[in-house]
């Protein structure tokens, strides 16, 4: 798809209006995003760095992921975990 200023796909329900969405990548920003039509508001932002925001428009370019909200962390044990791993193996939990 191309445009002059604001390229899109538009994902719309014909049976349920609140489920209408758009991926897009603003004019000038090299973001993909993708926007609630029906709240007016973005959902998830991918910056060309790679940053992945969600939640937010404009995720903070200091580190890959922002979330701006709460992170809930669920898991089938009972025991959901985020594991800090220095040296890329995700296999190594840092107390």
């Amino acid at each position: 798809i191309k445009d002059d200023t604001s390229p899109a796909i538009r994902l719309q329900d014909n049976n349920n209006v609140n489920s209408d969405f758009k991926i897009y990548s603003p004019d000038g920003e090299n973001h993909l995003r993708i926007y609630h039509e029906n709240t007016s508001s973005d959902l998830v932002t991918v910056t060309s760095a790679g940053v992945l925001g969600i939640g937010t428009a404009v995720p903070y370019s200091n580190g890959l992921l922002h979330c701006d909200g709460n992170i809930v962390l669920t898991s089938s044990s009972n025991a959901p975990k985020i594991i800090f791993d220095e040296f890329g193996t995700g296999t190594d939990p840092k107390a």
